[in-house]
């Protein structure tokens, strides 16, 4: 990581000011604290191939939109409406239905039509729940079981909806607002279209030299060697 430290400016006198120095830079040696997770992607595509797999890049999970919006808590899918929606594992529905009394957000009608599902996966203590939203039409009543890759609904644009598209979600030990996580760090890895290989994720942060976190533009990321 790199930073730029600039010499404070001496005070300026009555015949002649002192110029302010030109920033210098160090460069630090990053930390080698890294995390591998293996088997940790545990949840299926809400979304089937033939159709747009792909998270959108724009507005990743605690996204703000450059401040415009409070954090994301989820992921979205772009896809057309009545795109089949599909149960990311098997579980319990424990609700399907309009968000029109603020059940699952603070605000009403929120996500519009929406499913979530309770499931117990393996090695993970806490129940672990699915958001789906802004769901066109739902497929599924509270208290059904469903099976991993069943249709529960179909892409719409209801609730605080910008187009179509799906918004999922991943919520630990609670279906709350407040205790949502990452989805991309659960959601089983898509191959690489060259390679047949499943890809990863990498997550993390950057912090400055006073230990705040903060946004950083072109971020690049590249691989030492094989075993790195």
């Amino acid at each position: 990581t790199g930073m730029a430290t600039s010499p404070a400016t001496q005070p300026a006198t009555a015949t002649r000011a002192t110029a302010t120095p030109s920033p210098t830079f160090a460069t630090h040696a990053c930390q080698p604290d890294v995390q591998v997770l293996d088997g940790h992607f545990l949840l299926g595509r809400p979304i089937g191939p033939e159709h747009n797999q792909q998270v959108d890049t724009s507005y990743r999970y605690g996204h703000t939109l450059n401040g415009a919006r409070d954090p994301h808590t989820g992921v979205e899918f772009l896809n057309p409406g009545g795109t089949p929606v599909l149960a990311a594992e098997a579980g319990e529905v424990v609700f399907a239905g309009p968000d029109d009394g603020g059940e699952l957000a603070p605000w009403p009608f929120y996500y519009g039509g929406a499913v979530v599902i309770a499931h117990q996966l393996a090695g993970i203590a806490e129940p672990v729940y699915t958001l789906y939203a802004h769901l066109s039409d739902i497929h599924v009543e509270a208290g059904q079981r469903v099976a991993r890759g069943e249709m529960i609904g179909a892409v719409g644009a209801t609730g605080v909806a910008l187009g179509n598209h799906l918004h999922f979600e991943v919520r630990v030990g609670a279906n709350a607002f407040e205790a949502t996580q990452n989805p991309e760090l659960w959601l089983e890895p898509l191959p690489d279209p060259a390679s047949g290989e499943a890809f990863g994720a990498v997550a993390g942060f950057v912090l400055d030299a006073f230990g705040t976190a903060g946004e950083v533009e072109n971020l690049v990321i590249t691989r030492v060697s094989d075993s790195q």
